[in-house]
């Protein structure tokens, strides 16, 4: 299911209010807080902090070139209408920790390890299928992980579908032979329905989805009403429904094409009379069509990901990304993890870009591995 009003908030806007920031974020703050990937590093020159004022010297990177840093977080600070990047870094031990710019270390060189991979592999415990699972980014199924036998996909389907948050979504076969037959009768779902079939095809570098008809469809695409419009999209018994209020609701899509491929923009989060300034410009030049912007392709390619059976992500830049663990149509099925805020680290979203990640690849070729589709 996808939700555009939690993106508007999520971009730092203000015309709905129906999500908060998680970060306590303000026009008077000088410097914001980040979490970001645990990562190994290696000083090499400058000072490290004790303090976020960058006032009281801690310790010389140059003097402990050899001793390897962690960093899970940062803060930009804010300075002459610029924001400059400090890590938070620390030794094993916490003897050593500061804050320092990101210019005075880079990443910790590791040894490289021979990862030959094995055509057709087959398991033979679940220990040894987790040693590969665990080379894998998260949620990004590689390298061993998509070249097992068939025996072992199938032996160890349950534990690969929650690892990389995979399911079986449609109620009957949505594919035929690795294919798949979209059909909408909405006219003003042509366009946005060719275009996500193309975007799809183009990425995973063959044609899995196909222009149907009414007679051979396997996915029929149509725009529907509901109770609520809290939603934009939904995968339902072998159906893409489209929200038919929020399509053809002209605020709704100026608010849409005013953000459309927008990243989260730290600048204006920090200093908020530039921001309600500048987004009252772009909402009042922006569209009212749906028609003129990738946003609803974007839904639609988000739908067709579930019926290939991928789950949602917390990862902004991936098309099947939801804020939240909880939406309606993950609440009951296994999970590698829960989550209540997306991944954004100021990356494109991608409904609005169009543009699958490797994640989404990868998920759709394991999904295909273990005959989901």
């Amino acid at each position: 299911m996808t939700f555009m009003n939690k993106y508007i908030k999520i971009l730092g806007f203000t015309l709905l209010s129906t999500f908060v920031l998680s970060s306590n974020v303000s026009a008077n703050n000088k410097y914001i807080t980040k979490k970001s990937k645990l990562t190994t590093y290696q000083g090499f020159k400058g000072k490290a902090y004790a303090d976020k004022k960058l006032k009281k010297h801690s310790f010389s990177l140059k003097k402990y070139k050899n001793t390897k840093l962690y960093s899970n977080k940062y803060i930009l600070v804010k300075k002459n209408n610029t924001n400059k990047k400090y890590l938070y870094v620390h030794s094993k031990n916490n003897k050593l920790k500061g804050f320092t710019g990101s210019n005075n270390v880079k990443v910790y060189p590791e040894k490289k390890v021979s990862k030959k991979i094995v055509k057709n592999l087959n398991i033979k415990s679940k220990e040894q299928l987790m040693s590969y699972i665990r080379q894998c980014p998260d949620l990004l199924p590689e390298g061993q992980v998509l070249n097992l036998s068939k025996s072992s996909y199938n032996n160890y389907k349950n534990l690969l579908s929650k690892q990389f948050n995979i399911n079986k979504y449609s109620s009957s076969p949505a594919f035929k032979d690795g294919h798949a037959f979209l059909y909408t009768d909405d006219k003003d779902l042509q366009t946005p329905l060719k275009d996500a079939i193309n975007n799809w095809n183009k990425a995973f570098g063959s044609n899995i989805f196909e222009l149907g008809n009414v007679q051979d469809e396997t996915l029929k695409v149509e725009l529907v009403t509901k109770d609520n419009n809290d939603w934009d999209g939904m995968f339902s018994n072998n159906s893409i429904l489209v929200n038919k209020n929020n399509f053809y609701n002209q605020k709704y899509n100026k608010q849409i094409n005013q953000i459309n491929g927008a990243k989260v923009n730290v600048n204006d989060l920090i200093d908020g009379k530039n921001a309600k300034s500048k987004e009252q410009n772009e909402f009042n030049n922006a569209s009212n069509s749906p028609l003129d912007n990738k946003y609803w392709t974007g839904v639609i390619m988000h739908e067709m990901a579930h019926a290939m059976g991928l789950g949602h992500t917390p990862y902004a830049n991936d098309i099947v990304f939801a804020e939240s663990s909880e939406e309606q149509e993950q609440s009951n099925l296994p999970l590698k993890y829960t989550w209540s805020t997306l991944r954004a680290n100021n990356e494109k979203i991608a409904t609005m870009t169009n543009k699958l990640s490797q994640r989404d690849l990868n998920r759709a070729r394991l999904a295909k591995n273990m005959g989901v589709w």
